[in-house]
Order: C-alpha cells, then sequence, then structure tokens
C-alpha cells in the first residue's frame, strides 16, 4: 500500500471508531434519562428492580 492509501484508510479507522464511542455514549444517556420507565433495555442494577413491594 502506498502512503495514500494508508492514510485513507486510517482516517476511515478513526472516523468509524469516533462514530462508534458517541453513538455508544448517546444510547447510554438516552436510556439514563428514560430510566427503568423507558422502552429497551432497562440501565438500572436488577436490585433496584426487585425491591418492588409485591402487593
Amino acid at each position: 500500500m502506498n502512503a495514500e492509501t494508508q492514510s485513507i484508510i486510517a482516517i476511515f479507522t478513526v472516523t468509524v471508531a469516533v462514530g462508534y464511542l458517541v453513538r455508544r455514549w448517546w444510547v447510554n444517556r438516552k436510556r439514563a434519562s428514560q430510566g427503568c420507565g423507558g422502552a429497551g433495555e432497562c440501565a438500572c442494577p436488577t436490585a433496584k428492580i426487585s425491591n418492588k413491594p409485591t402487593s
């Protein structure tokens, strides 16, 4: 590979990595703001969920 191809691959790899990290951060932020009542996976520990009264 020549230097130009390597730099294109490096830029692409960094862009994908940054995009992945931003997406993970955004999903976790949205999930935390929804709390356990939100759709999708629950961000709260299971201990909090099991402490609900059974009456």
